[in-house]
């Protein structure tokens, strides 16, 4: 996955494995 923008230092990046990451665990907890 990139960043919509090429100038971006990966912040969007992070946030979107930190939503994976919270809905992983999510998941697990049900």
């Amino acid at each position: 996955m990139k960043p919509i923008a090429d100038g971006v230092d990966g912040g969007e990046l992070m946030t979107t494995e930190e939503l994976i990451t919270v809905e992983l665990n999510l998941i697990t907890q049900r």
